[in-house]
């Protein structure tokens, strides 16, 4: 089965795990996974220790390459295989090139359903206070931070949610860049400017999505609250000009034509996305 893998075959993947059932599809996304480590280096991610931030790494991100949140803080590992599969396994019907879109409206779903609509650094800081306990005390056999223990406690943020997307893209051959950049908010009285993950993933030839899983636009009809992806369609020269310095303003009025929506954004007035 592995034999037959490539790295980036969307159309290949979406067929094949179309008519699996659960078991024959849990042994795919571990084959697939186990593939994809083996052609994976281990790469530092986040803020490293000299207080440098990698800003756009392309690809699968190996369960072996610890990623920072900050040059104190413990690293942690992408190594919950569980979370590709749940994701593939519910809304497989949904994973093709027709239904991209909706995939993505899929992903953002899964996302606030399962990690909730944000973290806090102060649930993430209680993670990792619990962790280095674990350390000093010894209580059984730490070998690294697990992403788990920071998406069961409700404190994943916007670097593992990024980190998480980048593999279930990767997974599903889709050709991907994890990005830690920089978001400015411009709200009505307040300008909110700080370092930021999100990602970028290419849907056609010449068209990417620059994809924002933490900060989904809120919108409200017939008084109901609604959650969309923060996406935006960005050409191959946009992503060049982000990879090169520039910024990139993000245009909610996208969201609502990509989605066919008549409502309000409410999220927020103007935000900016940067790389590096």
């Amino acid at each position: 089965m592995d034999g037959n893998f490539q790295v980036d075959d969307f159309a290949n993947v979406s067929k094949e795990i179309k008519n699996l059932d659960n078991d024959d599809l849990k042994e795919y996304v571990i084959n697939r996974v186990l593939w994809l480590e083996k052609r994976t280096k281990e790469q530092k991610l986040g803020i490293t220790e000299d207080n440098r931030v990698l800003s756009i790494y392309k690809g699968y991100i190996s369960s072996n390459s610890p990623i920072k949140s900050s040059k104190s803080a413990e690293a942690f590992y992408l190594d919950n295989i569980n979370i590709y599969y749940d994701f593939i396994n519910k809304y497989k019907n949904h994973i093709n090139e027709d239904e991209i879109i909706k995939m993505f409206q899929d992903l953002q779903n899964y996302f606030t359903d399962t990690f909730g609509l944000m973290g806090s650094q102060k649930k993430r800081n209680e993670v990792y206070c619990e962790y280095s306990s674990e350390l000093q005390n010894k209580i059984f056999d730490v070998e690294g931070l697990s992403v788990h223990k920071l998406t069961e406690k409700g404190a994943a943020m916007c670097l593992e949610r990024s980190a998480i997307l980048q593999n279930i893209l990767s997974l599903l051959g889709l050709n991907s860049y994890f990005i830690y950049g920089k978001l400015e908010k411009f709200g009505i009285d307040n300008i909110t400017s700080e370092l930021h993950s999100y990602n970028i993933v290419k849907i056609t030839k010449e068209d990417y999505l620059i994809y924002d899983i933490s900060n989904p636009l809120s919108l409200e009809h017939n008084n109901t609250k609604y959650y969309f992806p923060a996406i935006n369609v960005i050409g191959e020269g946009q992503l060049r000009d982000l990879i090169d310095g520039c910024n990139y303003v993000f245009d909610n009025k996208q969201v609502e034509n990509l989605f066919d929506c008549e409502a309000v954004v409410l999220n927020e007035i103007k935000r900016i996305y940067t790389i590096g």
